[in-house]
């Protein structure tokens, strides 16, 4: 028997409709009445001895003759038969029919009264109706089945052009690369393999199962076992508990492989479309990361340089450190993009390179600045910008520094600009920098206490501050109670 009608017959005998549809009809049928379902025509008269006698002691030779003879006859009209066996009692024997083909039969014994052709007309609708219900329930389920997988595949490759998006490191990126593939697959276990430079060998990168991750420290040459057959041939390896699907950009980059189905089932050539549409948005993330990961390394190399270079002159400060904490606090308080916070982060080093230009005079007066020196002061911001355009690995940093001197209520410097029109990295680095100005040392004044600074900063909050930002600051120094105690000059 066919899976599919193997599946109809049993879902058939299980069905709570059937079950009832049975009691009504042996009721008619008279209490003797015996039912006899069977999946095909038994091959003998002693194979249908044995079906109808399973459940009749006296089985008479002339019972197991006509039932052979009206299965024939069901088998090839597909209708319902009945046929009389002695004086007193009928056989009926009826075809079970998915789509006009039959999946089994169901025999009637010992019917003490003779159907009428209506009596057999309504029988016949009632079973009709039953498995035509059983096979939309089958259906429906398979199309949700079906359905569902491609649904949540079609969420996953969403999440994952989120993680394309981002600017996640390889060793984040790929753990939640497999925590996805584990459940869009459905598997008890994910393992991602990268390749090594010379491609003959793949290391374990990361390896999921749904209790978390576990430790693998095993490697893989092309060619062995089945991820190394699906690296070597660069197409997918699908047996009945693994599927491997290689991740390809112009080369081999490794292989994603997920074994063990939770159900139970073994792979398709469905899982496989899935699984390949899966690796190509996991092939562009991990590709992203990578550049993601070269572009940091210029920019940190560039800043290093650029520091060394340029001499930029020491002040009095919080460490950096701890600047760097608060700025940070806030961003993800505010939840501001992972790239936006390492912006930031680059934007730290860099907000006072500007001030090689500035005379230590001004930089060091301890009096009121004159006019001209408050000029040259506020030429700071635009200096390290242009400063910093020759160098293109560092554009995102550029707009925070030029900024940072603006004011909320449009009164700042270089270019007034108001409210939103800040960049947000601005307006948190402008907050962040008054907060050190005030609790440090200057050489015409001496430090705020921290609590005075963070009221002096409230109270311009609207003005000169983003009001959201300063509610932020007001969290993250709560939690900071002893930064004065950590202000130190270096």
């Amino acid at each position: 028997m066919k899976k599919n009608s193997w599946e109809l017959f049993h879902r058939l005998l299980d069905d709570e409709e059937y079950k009832r549809f049975k009691r009504i009809y042996s009721q008619s049928f008279g209490k003797k009445s015996k039912w006899h379902e069977l999946d095909a025509i038994p091959e003998s008269i002693s194979c249908m001895t044995e079906k109808i006698a399973s459940s009749q002691t006296k089985t008479s030779k002339k019972l197991i003759s006509e039932c052979l003879s009206t299965l024939e006859n069901v088998r090839k009209s597909k209708k319902v038969q009945y046929t009389k066996i002695n004086g007193n009692t009928f056989i009926i024997i009826t075809p079970f029919l998915s789509e006009n083909s039959i999946f089994g039969y169901v025999i009637i014994t010992n019917i003490v009264k003779s159907p009428s052709p209506n009596q057999l007309k309504i029988f016949t609708a009632y079973l009709n109706t039953i498995m035509l219900k059983i096979q939309d329930d089958i259906e429906l389920a398979r199309l949700y089945e079906t359905i569902q997988p491609r649904t949540a595949a079609l969420s996953t490759i969403h999440t994952i052009h989120r993680l394309i998006s981002s600017t996640l490191s390889e060793k984040k990126l790929l753990p939640r690369l497999a925590r996805l593939t584990l459940q869009v697959m459905r598997v008890k276990k994910c393992t991602i393999y990268l390749c090594d430079k010379n491609k003959k060998k793949m290391r374990v990168a990361v390896s999921v199962t749904p209790k978390g991750l576990i430790t693998d420290k095993r490697k893989v040459a092309f060619g062995e076992d089945t991820v190394g057959r699906a690296a070597k041939s660069a197409t997918p390896v699908l047996t009945e508990n693994t599927l491997a699907m290689p991740l390809i950009e112009e080369d081999v980059l490794g292989v994603i492989e997920v074994t063990d189905k939770i159900n139970k089932r073994p792979f398709t050539y469905f899982d496989q479309e899935i699984l390949t549409t899966f690796s190509e948005q996991a092939v562009i993330a991990l590709k992203n990361a990578y550049l993601n990961k070269q572009k940091e390394n210029i920019a940190k190399g560039s800043i290093k340089s650029f520091i060394e270079f340029s001499g930029i002159k020491k002040q009095p400060h919080i460490p950096e450190a701890q600047y760097k904490k608060l700025v940070t606090g806030i961003a993800k308080n505010l939840m501001v993009p992972c790239k936006d916070i390492n912006t930031l982060k680059y934007a730290i080093k860099l907000k006072d390179v500007s001030k090689i230009s500035i005379p230590d005079k001004i930089l060091h007066k301890n009096s009121r600045l004159t006019r001209e020196e408050l000029i040259t002061m506020k030429q700071h911001p635009s200096k390290s910008a242009a400063m910093l355009k020759p160098i293109k690995a560092l554009d995102s940093v550029i707009p925070l520094i030029k900024h940072q001197r603006e004011k909320y209520d449009g009164s700042g410097y270089p270019k007034g600009l108001k409210g939103n029109q800040i960049p947000i990295g601005s307006r948190i680095l402008a907050v962040i920098d008054a907060f050190e100005a005030m609790t440090t040392d200057r050489p015409y004044r001496k430090a705020k206490s921290t609590k005075d600074a963070v009221e002096e900063i409230n109270k311009h909050s609207g003005t000169q501050f983003d009001p959201k930002v300063v509610k932020a600051f007001n969290k993250i120094i709560k939690k900071e109670i002893k930064l004065k105690e950590n202000i130190s000059k270096r």
